[in-house]
């Protein structure tokens, strides 16, 4: 019989739950606008009508109906229909060897009912998760990912998903860049600093960056400022000037003006937009 930790994938695998709730929209709601999220947005129509935009297609999702749409995918929804729109919706991080499995990815549809058992662990994460905000301890956060974890085990029986499939081959000395990176990014991280932790030159991590993830090191670095920036903005109740801090920014003003630029929102419009649509 083979040890459990030679068959698990749980060191490779790691999700964070940002929420699960089950909302009920009456006729002619909308979403002020579209909003990029660092997480991935899962919502299954309970009854009614939804309307979204994905970018470059409309979509109705009607009774029974499933949308998983990745992070960074901007996105607006809205009631389409005559009657109330009752839905669930679930926010999660999903990482395999450090980096975000969905991202990359393009939202999917899946227009088939998902089995009872699966709604109703839906609606008790809900549940738990209102109870979390009243009084967060050991047994309520390990149940709460207990019961995340299967939902999306049922998810991927449902749908055929296939989490630890990767979106892109990385080079290994890139994966663990961006690991470090994404654990040091309130310093000052220059390129020479990177490289000097994987081993390899300068120009070759530029190479390699640019060969995994398409990006120069500057705009990687960059987009992960900007990604938990997002995360902190949505997530925490710490102030402009603590996030600038904690993503790398000495100057609150230069974090705005980068953070503008790169969502056309400054971070205190898109707190205040997050917090209007994180459901």
């Amino acid at each position: 019989m083979a040890y459990i930790g030679a068959i698990s994938s749980d060191k490779k695998l790691q999700m964070h739950l940002w929420w699960a709730t089950k909302w009920t929209m009456p006729p002619g709601w909308k979403r002020s606008r579209p909003l990029r999220r660092p997480y991935t947005n899962v919502w299954y129509v309970l009854s009614g009508q939804m309307g979204v935009d994905l970018g470059d297609q409309q979509v109705d999702l009607s009774q029974g109906t499933l949308a998983i749409i990745p992070p960074d995918a901007p996105s607006s929804s809205w009631n389409s229909g005559n009657e109330t729109l009752v839905y669930l919706s679930l926010g999660s991080e999903i990482y395999v060897d450090g980096i975000d499995t969905m991202a990359g990815r393009s939202a999917m549809i899946f227009r088939q009912p998902l089995p009872e058992r699966v709604v109703e662990l839906w609606q008790m994460l809900s549940k738990l998760t209102d109870q979390a905000k009243e009084n967060l301890d050991s047994y309520l956060d390990l149940r709460m990912s207990g019961i995340h974890r299967l939902i999306w085990a049922e998810l991927i029986k449902e749908t055929g998903l296939n989490l630890l499939q990767k979106p892109g081959i990385v080079d290994v000395r890139a994966h663990e860049a961006v690991t470090w990176m994404r654990q040091n990014l309130d310093k000052n991280i220059s390129l020479d600093d990177v490289a000097s932790v994987v081993h390899v030159s300068p120009s070759h991590l530029r190479f390699l960056f640019m060969k995994s993830f398409g990006l120069s090191f500057r705009d990687l670095l960059i987009s992960m400022r900007i990604r938990r920036a997002r995360a902190l903005l949505i997530g925490t109740q710490h102030t402009i000037s603590e996030i600038a801090t904690q993503v790398g920014y000495n100057n609150a003003r230069h974090f705005s003006r980068a953070f503008k630029r790169a969502e056309g929102l400054s971070p205190s419009a898109y707190r205040d937009a997050g917090i209007q649509v994180t459901r």
